[in-house]
């Protein structure tokens, strides 16, 4: 499955910090008003980025599927596990494939591969589970939260 790098993460003087553009530049607004809650929260300005970055790369898979977030189901999470899995991470203008070496001259430890990593998946799943909690909440169009409540260990 291919999946496009649409849309994108800005940073923005006022609160909350960071919103979410669409593949057109517009404001994903649900994003931003769960960003808002998250200051409200006593979130780090770094826990809301790094959220946001989490939950594009699933809106980035919704729009791929042509699915809209609040019609998203628990099977759509799952096939969005099984595509990190497999997939390659979005690079970003920054670290284009082949950009970085195998260890990290300055440390010495390894690079982060070009896979998406266990605690990466984990993330967005918390993201996800958070943003549409959030949503379920305070009364809006979610009727399904399509990340489960994890099981128990």
């Amino acid at each position: 499955m291919s999946v496009a790098e649409l849309g994108k993460v800005v940073p923005i003087a006022a609160v909350p910090g960071y919103r979410i553009l669409d593949a057109l530049d517009d404001e994903f607004v649900p994003a931003t008003e769960w960003f808002r809650n998250l200051v409200a929260c006593d979130r780090s300005s770094l826990t809301v980025r790094t959220y946001a970055n989490s939950l594009l790369i699933y809106l980035r898979f919704l729009w791929s599927i042509g699915r809209a977030w609040q019609d998203a189901r628990d099977q759509d999470t799952q096939e969005f596990v099984l595509w990190m899995r497999n997939a390659e991470k979005f690079a970003g203008a920054k670290r284009r494939p082949g950009a970085r070496p195998g260890v990290n001259r300055v440390t010495g430890k390894r690079n982060l591969g070009s896979k998406y990593s266990a605690s990466a998946i984990n993330g967005a799943l918390t993201a996800g589970r958070s943003f549409y909690a959030f949503h379920h909440r305070g009364g809006g169009p979610i009727l399904l939260n399509p990340f489960p409540q994890r099981n128990a260990r």
